[in-house]
């Protein structure tokens, strides 16, 4: 099983571009994802990844909602163990409102963030954060 975590920036992108290849399913193109154009890491073929990768736990540790959505957030932890270091990070996403491209108005639900939180967490501790929208 391979498992390591950022290291430094040269060696990550490399890393991150050897993952990609390996698993070309974990970044996806896709148009007026949220009002964004462009690519994105899948949450499903994330998590499937970083369960055959690593060691990991994540926690949500606090979910607020309000009738009107407004103002709700997922507050989550993601812990990573390799070898005898252990990586933890925690975040926090308010609830977006998202334009269809028929112009109506979806909201986002607390399941919706946790994924695209989770997501974060592993895109901040991976790497791929910082190589996914890096101009080539």
């Amino acid at each position: 099983m391979e498992q390591r975590m950022v290291k430094n920036w040269v060696e990550n992108k490399n890393y991150c571009e050897e993952t990609v290849k390996k698993n070309p399913k974990l970044i996806m193109t896709k148009k007026n994802k949220g009002g964004f154009d462009g690519n994105y890491l899948t949450w499903t073929l994330v998590y499937k990844w970083m369960a055959k990768t690593y060691d990991f736990v994540f926690e949500v540790n606090e979910i607020k909602t309000t009738n009107d959505g407004a103002n709700g957030y997922v507050k989550a932890t993601l812990v990573v163990n390799e070898e005898d270091k252990q990586y933890k990070q925690t975040l926090a996403l308010t609830l977006d409102t998202y334009i269809r491209n028929d112009g109506t108005f979806y909201q986002e639900t607390p399941e919706q963030l946790q994924m695209r939180v989770f997501v974060k967490l592993v895109a901040n501790m991976t790497g791929f954060g910082f190589h996914l929208w890096e101009k080539k």
